[in-house]
């Protein structure tokens, strides 16, 4: 996994794409879910792309470009989650049930929310169903 910067900057997920060509074995997470990421992940089976703070139409947006196979959930729980101590910069208030209904009113189906929020994660990390 690693932080992908806005498009177009010098750590934008496309700055990624010689070392996903050279690594074609090795698994890539572009967080952030930015638009450069959306194609890579598209042409390349080794990168998914993740959902850490990103409004729901970006994610209805890679549902619609990738299928849901190819989408992690990440929250960035440590920025406008409640997680005991003050968040580094002020962020609006979150929580998992918010996004979820985000998602879901954007029509992103549940058997698409199943694998974006837990089943694509286990298919990479190789875990066996709890």
């Amino acid at each position: 996994l690693t932080h992908a910067d806005a498009d177009g900057t010098p750590m934008s997920a496309a700055r990624y794409e010689p070392l996903i060509r050279a690594y074609p074995d090795v698994p890539l997470i572009l967080a952030h879910l930015r638009l450069e990421a959306i194609p890579l992940a598209k042409r390349h089976d080794n990168v998914w792309v993740d959902t850490a703070y990103v409004d729901v139409a970006r994610v209805e947006l890679a549902v619609d470009a990738l299928g849901p196979t190819k989408i992690l959930f990440g929250s960035d729980a440590c920025e406008g989650f409640d997680v005991g101590h003050p968040a580094p910069r002020e962020r609006p208030p979150r929580s998992y049930a918010s996004i979820l209904a985000g998602y879901r009113a954007r029509g992103i189906r549940e058997a698409d929310l199943e694998r974006i929020c837990y089943a694509n994660a286990q298919a990479l990390f190789g875990l066996d169903e709890v």
